[in-house]
C-alpha cells in the first residue's frame, strides 16, 4: 500500500470506502501493522513529552523542549505545523531509543499529535524551583521577539492581531496584516523575508513563518538553512538560498525557486516531499490527495528590495594586540567622551598574560584575575546592547564551577556571560538579577568560539524573551531558563575575567560592544571575519 494512503487515513482525509480499504489492509498486512504500531508508539512519546508522564530524565528533556516552544511563541491557538513536530521528534529521537520511519515525519505527525499536544501543553508543570515555567495563560502573554522589521517601502500595516511590533521594529510571535507596500522581516536565524502587501502572516519561530495569504520572497543565509514557510496548502523548507511564495485567499499556494533548492510538500493528505530546483515552480490546490502541480516559472514577480542595510559600529572594541604593558586600549567609536582605556586593576600582580590569538594577540586568564573599566552614565542596563567576543576554554575535566568571562555591570545588578559546567554540558550561560538562561553548544572543548549576546532592551523584562544568544553565527537553542525580570540602572563597569575563587580559565580575543541590538546579518558577518 502507498504510504500516502496511510497518511491520508491518519489525517482523516479519506472517504468512507477508502478508509475501510486501509483498515482491511491493516488487518491483513503485518508490515503495515508494524508501521501503525510505530505510529502509536510515537503518539505515546508525544504524551510523555508534553504531559510529564515520564521518569526524571525524560521530564528534564521535555522541560527543555517546552522552554524552546515557549521561546518560539507556541500559543495553542492553531495546529502544530509539520515542521514544529518534526524538530521536536528529531530531538527526542536523540535521547529516547524510539525509531520510526521517515514517512511518519510528515503531515500525519501534525494530524495525529496535534490534539494531544495542544491540549496537554496547557497543563504542563514540572514543579521544580528552577524548572521551565508552564505554558499558563500568563506565560502565553509574554512576547517572544523572533524577528525584526528591518526596513520598509510604502508599508501600510493593518490590524495587528495577537502580535506586537515595537517602535524599533522587533516583532513578536502572532498574526499581523500588511495592507500595502513591502516590508523586510529579518529573522533571528539570519533568514530574510520580503513581504508584499496585502498579506497576512505569522512569525512562528526564529526560522519559520506561516503565510496565510499574500506574497513573500525568502533569502536564506547558509546559517539559516532549513528556513520554513508554512501555508494552508504547502510546507516549504529551504535547502538553497532564494525562493518566492504566493498564497491566494482560498489558500492555494505557488512556489517559485529563484536560486538553489527547496523541499516542498502538501500540508496534509498527499505529503510526499519534492525537491524543487532553480527555475522551477509548483502549485498546491485545494485537493489534499493530488500531487503538487508544475506551473510556468514566474520568479521575476517577486520583490527583493525594501531599504538599505548597513553594518553597525561598536562603541567599545578591544583587539588585545598590544605587545606589552598593563593597559589595554579601546578602539571603539563612542560619540560622547571618546574611546575608553581598559586599565589594570588590583587583581593582577603583573601585566596581563598574552598569547597568539585569532590574528595578533589575545588574553590568557588563570584563576580569579580580572580587568575592568568604569563606564559613563550613558550606559544603562535596560538599554539595548550587543556584546560579541571570541573565547576558548580547555575541556572541563572534573570542573564543577561555572566559568564567567564578561561582566556588564556588577554581580548583584548586571549581566554575566560564561560557560555552565556542572550540569549544563559546557553550554553558554547568562545571568542577570537572579534570572538565568542556558544554551546548548559545548564551549569547553578547547576550540575558539564566537559568542554573541543581543539584548533588545526593556525595563524589568523577561530575559528569556528579550535576549538572543549566538554561538559561531547560529542562534542558540535554550535548554533551560529561570527567574524574573532584568535589572535597571547604570551599568557602572565592564569586567573581563571572573572574581570568584574558581576564576575563569581560558583565552579571550576581540571584544566588541554595541549600544544597540545589531542585526543577525551583522552578527554572522562578525563570525565570518
Amino acid at each position: 500500500m502507498k504510504t500516502e494512503l496511510l497518511d491520508a487515513h491518519l489525517t482523516g482525509d479519506l472517504e468512507r470506502d477508502q478508509a475501510a480499504f486501509v483498515e482491511s489492509a491493516l488487518r491483513n498486512d503485518e508490515e503495515l501493522r508494524e508501521v501503525y504500531f510505530q505510529q502509536m508508539r510515537m503518539d505515546a512519546a508525544l504524551k510523555v513529552l508534553f504531559t510529564g508522564e515520564a521518569d526524571v530524565s525524560s521530564a528534564e528533556f521535555a522541560s527543555g523542549v517546552v522552554a524552546r516552544l515557549e521561546m518560539e511563541g507556541v500559543d495553542g491557538n492553531r495546529e502544530f505545523s509539520k515542521s514544529v513536530l518534526t524538530e521536536i521528534l528529531e530531538e527526542k529521537e536523540k535521547i529516547v531509543p524510539l525509531r520510526w520511519p521517515d514517512l511518519l515525519k510528515s503531515a500525519a505527525v501534525a494530524a495525529v499529535a496535534a490534539v494531544v499536544a495542544i491540549s496537554a501543553m496547557q497543563t504542563v508543570n514540572w514543579g521544580k524551583d528552577n524548572s521551565v515555567p508552564s505554558l499558563t495563560e500568563e506565560n502565553r502573554k509574554k512576547s517572544s521577539y523572533l524577528a525584526r522589521i528591518q526596513s520598509t517601502k510604502n508599508a501600510v500595516w493593518g490590524t495587528i492581531g495577537n502580535s506586537e511590533i515595537r517602535e524599533d521594529g522587533w516583532i513578536s510571535n502572532g498574526m499581523v496584516d500588511l495592507k500595502d507596500g513591502v516590508a523586510e522581516i529579518a529573522f533571528n536565524s539570519g533568514a530574510r523575508a520580503f513581504v508584499e502587501g496585502p498579506a497576512r502572516l505569522s512569525v512562528e519561530s526564529n526560522n519559520r513563518i506561516f503565510l496565510q495569504k499574500g506574497k513573500i520572497t525568502a533569502e536564506v543565509a547558509s546559517e539559516a538553512s532549513g528556513f520554513t514557510v508554512n501555508t494552508p496548502r504547502m510546507n516549504i523548507v529551504d535547502i538553497g538560498t532564494r525562493f518566492g511564495v504566493s498564497v491566494a485567499k482560498n489558500g492555494e499556494t505557488e512556489l517559485h525557486v529563484m536560486q538553489g533548492v527547496v523541499e516542498a510538500s502538501r500540508s496534509s493528505g498527499n505529503a510526499v516531499s519534492i525537491r524543487v530546483r532553480e527555475g522551477l515552480a509548483l502549485k498546491a490546490d485545494s485537493r489534499p490527495l493530488s500531487a503538487l502541480e508544475p506551473i510556468p516559472y514566474g520568479g521575476d514577480r517577486f520583490s527583493l528590495t525594501a531599504g538599505v542595510w548597513q553594518d553597525a559600529s561598536p562603541v567599545i572594541h578591544y583587539e588585545f594586540d598590544e605587545s606589552g604593558g598593563a593597559e589595554l586600549l579601546d578602539t571603539g567609536n563612542l560619540q560622547k567622551g571618546g574611546p575608553y582605556d581598559l586599565s589594570l586593576l588590583g587583581e593582577f600582580d603583573a601585566k596581563p598574560r598574552r598569547a597568539p590569538g585569532l590574528s595578533g594577540g589575545c588574553l590568557v586568564f588563570e584563576g580569579s584575575r580580572t580587568l575592568s573599566t568604569p563606564l559613563s552614565q550613558d550606559f544603562l542596563l535596560e538599554k539595548p546592547f550587543t556584546i560579541a567576543f571570541w573565547m576558548k576554554i580547555p575541556p572541563r575535566i572534573g570542573r564543577e564551577a561555572d566559568d564567567y568571562v564578561i561582566g556588564w555591570g556588577n554581580e548583584q545588578a548586571g549581566w554575566e556571560f560564561g560557560c555552565r559546567n556542572a550540569d549544563g554540558g559546557g553550554a553558554l550561560i547568562v545571568r542577570n538579577a537572579g534570572s538565568m538562561i542556558t544554551g546548548t553548544t559545548d564551549l569547553a572543548d578547547g576550540k575558539w568560539h564566537h559568542i554573541v549576546a543581543r539584548f533588545i532592551g526593556g525595563e524589568s523584562v523577561e530575559m528569556a524573551t528579550h535576549i538572543h544568544l549566538y554561538v559561531d553565527g547560529h542562534q542558540e537553542r535554550i535548554t533551560s531558563w529561570s527567574g524574573g525580570g532584568t535589572s535597571v540602572g547604570t551599568v557602572g563597569e565592564l569586567r573581563i575575567g571572573d572574581l570568584r575563587k574558581s576564576g575563569f580559565p581560558g583565552w579571550l580575543d576581540r571584544i566588541s560592544i554595541y549600544d544597540e541590538a545589531i542585526s543577525t546579518r551583522s552578527i554572522q558577518r562578525l563570525f565570518k571575519k
